[in-house]
């Protein structure tokens, strides 16, 4: 079974590729306003319509699809934001109008990703903003943007799970903690189980161990090498270089290292054409690691197939 996507706040299309992992997917629309992921969406999907600014879509006109993904913007959750929360007016109140995407397509499987800040930033909600109610005082409870999505999707008749997975919890050498929900229709069962019955982490390929490459006391990665040869071991390839010569002269950070840390296949954002380095960079900062968003959304589907959830 093939498995319909639309990926919303798309980027480098992470969410998809970790399904991807998971299942064989067939990425019918995006969307994405942002210049360098809209390059990067085209020469990897060009048959995938780009729909653009989602909160001026008519979502009656979209193709319908079996799954829709997206990671919202975060900035106004993140603990190193200015935390305004999931409120009309912030960007990551962007979320509304992937909620009545969902309202109206209604996709068998919903997955949403954020910051862990997601857990604790406030939100709105028109069913619990009123005085005395959720959230009405300092001396009551607050209505969190992980409780917003949640309640939203229950909604619209959706059941959910969700969990916090760090990309170093599958092999990456760094932390990068995300918050994953998973919902679901009662009629999801068969999706689930694709979802679930892949083999989690496969690698894509083999490689000669780092260490042998290079002399005992040698590596060039000093202490941090055993966390770079476990995540080649788990991308399957070399890790690249982590500076490069910028334009004056003196070392910067390359993109094509943290194309690697973002578990990427080589070149996906940084052999884009037309792309510049700040375009690449901000894309990598922004996206998902697939391998890390297979294992939540693999582990969330075993979850509600085991409890009987579906």
């Amino acid at each position: 079974m093939t498995i319909k996507l639309g990926e919303i706040c798309a980027g480098y299309g992470g969410l998809g590729l970790g399904l991807g992992l998971l299942a064989d997917v067939d990425t019918r629309w995006v969307a994405d306003v942002d210049a360098g992921p809209s390059r990067i969406l085209t020469r990897h999907w060009p048959q995938a319509p780009n729909l653009g600014d989602i909160t001026r879509i008519d979502w009656t006109a979209v193709e319908p699809v079996d799954v829709i993904a997206g990671g919202t913007p975060c900035q106004d959750l993140s603990n190193a934001g200015h935390r305004a929360g999931m409120r009309p007016g912030t960007r990551s109140g962007i979320w509304e109008a992937m909620a009545h995407a969902i309202e109206e397509i209604k996709p068998h499987v919903v997955v949403w990703e954020n910051v862990p800040g997601a857990r604790s930033a406030a939100a709105y909600s028109r069913l619990e903003s009123g005085a005395g109610r959720l959230g009405g005082g300092a001396d009551r409870p607050v209505l969190r943007a992980l409780g917003r999505v949640v309640g939203d999707l229950a909604g619209l008749g959706y059941d959910a799970a969700w969990t916090s997975v760090r990309a170093s919890d599958v092999g990456a050498p760094h932390r990068r903690e995300r918050v994953f929900v998973l919902a679901w229709r009662p009629d999801a069962a068969d999706t689930l189980r694709i979802l679930r019955d892949r083999p989690r982490g496969a690698r894509r390929g083999r490689h000669e161990p780092t260490d042998s490459r290079h002399p005992p006391g040698h590596s060039p990665w000093l202490e941090y090498a055993p966390a770079i040869h476990r995540w080649e071991e788990v991308t399957g390839r070399e890790a690249p270089p982590p500076t490069e010569t910028g334009h004056r002269g003196g070392d910067v950070l390359s993109p094509r290292f943290v194309e690697w840390m973002m578990g990427l296949p080589a070149g996906h954002v940084t052999d884009t054409p037309g792309l510049s380095r700040s375009q690449a960079l901000k894309a990598l900062g922004n996206g998902a690691v697939p391998q890390q968003a297979a294992h939540a959304i693999s582990h969330l589907a075993e979850t509600a197939l085991n409890h009987g959830l579906v």
